[in-house]
């Protein structure tokens, strides 16, 4: 109830919709984490083996679990939570990229809702989506550990705790060095 009062309060108070609007990254993100999820769990999987200790067929399992919270939940809360901080930081208003401040700007703080800058989505829409992956990072380690506690009480939270940042710094940690190599090639093209 209090998503859908803070959605429909977000909604009344936004200005009107003009050809150039603003582009949601979560059109981008959502998709492509349920996507990503054919790698992640496996990958997380292996982590979860070798810290858990357990076999690899239940920390698939785990992995799987705690990366569906977190792709469930995690990504789209943490993005609307930024998206309310970039209007409240920027007022709704494009600032420009003609300044490397400025770029900066439109890369970290207006990722969430990116403006249509000319010539530069090429680069900005993977910088924006490494910008996006700091949040996302902290929010997918706290909600995979939750998820996997949830799934397996028996095994020790510390250690659960250690897979959750280990498996998410790998996870993350290769999303990024692909977006940093499609930025710049973005970069090099525009």
């Amino acid at each position: 109830m209090t998503f859908l009062l803070l959605a429909v309060g977000a909604f009344v108070s936004c200005s009107p919709a003009y050809a150039d609007a603003v582009f949601p990254m979560i059109i981008l993100v959502w998709p492509a984490s349920w996507l990503l999820l054919l790698l992640i769990i496996p990958l997380e999987a292996i982590v979860a083996v070798r810290i858990l200790k357990i076999d690899y067929k239940r920390s698939l399992k785990l992995a799987g679990i705690a990366n569906l919270a977190s792709v469930v939940a995690g990504v789209p809360v943490t993005w609307f939570g930024l998206g309310i901080v970039e209007h409240l930081v920027d007022g709704g208003r494009a600032w420009g990229i003609a300044t490397p401040m400025g770029k900066v700007f439109a890369a970290t703080v207006q990722s969430p809702w990116l403006y249509p800058y000319n010539g530069a989505w090429a680069w900005l829409v993977p910088a924006a989506a490494i910008s996006l992956c700091i949040p996302f990072f902290f929010m997918s380690v706290w909600v995979e550990y939750k998820a996997a506690e949830k799934y397996s009480p028996t095994i020790n939270k510390r250690l659960l705790l250690n897979w959750s940042w280990l498996a998410n710094t790998w996870s993350y940690g290769l999303i990024v060095i692909g977006l940093i190599i499609t930025a710049v090639i973005g970069a090099m093209h525009s």
